[in-house]
């Protein structure tokens, strides 16, 4: 089989691990196993050039498309421990320069706050914190038809956080948890209290050794224990019966379900 990732990062020539391990790891696995395996990957200053062999320019004057345009771009071409690799070389790179977020940056950089990926989100230590919360954070939870759950969760993480820091998306039992016996969660918030809270797995603990239903677990985690830590956020949820929940202890957060039956919801405030 002929196989290309598209990827922001891999392993060994990514600065940092995480997403690029996992894309190193599956694709030399995808390759032991006898596919042909490419991986598309985007250039950029900091990785680590004495990984890849043969680095060479194959395309100079490229146009991508990119939305209702086009991007000037070069690509190149190495190989990464075996593995056959295009860089991606924008000429420029307004197409990825978002100013309102760099103005967010900016105005917290010198300073000892975090702050999540909207400018109104509290900064965690201000002396007047803004209540009107809107957390980032892109989450799923599923229910097949045989009662399989599954749940998944992407953040962008706090802007102004320090180097090292793993919020509680990426970890199982506090962001992120399925259990076919219980429920399956995708949790948004601040991570450090979530992690503490060791949320997701909490609230399969309660439904499994109490006996309590998805709604009552939810609510006992974080309109109360939560709170109790000073931690805000929310989470969506579903059991193996089909049943979900929209759980949040702030002003707001976005969601939404659709089940097999066509219901559909979608809200931003509110209960």
């Amino acid at each position: 089989m002929y196989i290309v990732q598209i990827a922001s990062e891999c392993a060994p020539v990514a600065k940092v691990g995480g997403l690029g391990d996992v894309v190193y790891g599956l694709s030399r696995e995808l390759q032991v196993r006898g596919n042909h395996v490419e991986v598309v990957l985007p250039m950029y200053d900091c990785m680590h050039h004495d990984q890849i062999w043969g680095l060479q320019k194959v395309y100079h004057d490229l146009w991508v498309p990119w939305y209702s345009g086009f991007v000037h771009c070069s690509v190149w071409y190495g190989e990464v421990h075996g593995l056959h690799c295009y860089f991606i070389d924008p000429h420029s790179q307004d197409n990825f320069f978002n100013r309102s977020r760099y103005d967010q940056w900016l105005e917290i950089r010198d300073t000892n706050f975090t702050q999540l990926d909207h400018k109104g989100d509290n900064l965690k230590g201000a002396p007047l914190p803004n209540p009107g919360n809107k957390f980032g954070t892109v989450g799923a939870v599923a229910c097949d038809a045989q009662g399989n759950l599954a749940a998944g969760t992407s953040t962008g993480g706090m802007t102004n956080k320090r180097f090292g820091r793993i919020g509680d998306s990426p970890v199982i039992g506090a962001g992120t948890y399925a259990n076919n016996a219980t429920c399956a969660i995708s949790c948004t918030g601040h991570g450090e209290y979530f992690l503490r809270a060791v949320v997701a797995h909490d609230i399969s603990c309660l439904m499994e050794y109490k006996n309590l239903s998805l709604q009552e677990a939810c609510n006992v985690v974080v309109k109360e224990k939560l709170v109790k830590m000073g931690g805000e956020g929310g989470l969506i949820a579903v059991d193996a019966k089909g049943n979900h929940d929209f759980c949040f202890n702030s002003a707001g957060m976005y969601r939404a379900m659709r089940n097999s039956e066509g219901k559909e919801v979608v809200a931003f405030y509110g209960k």
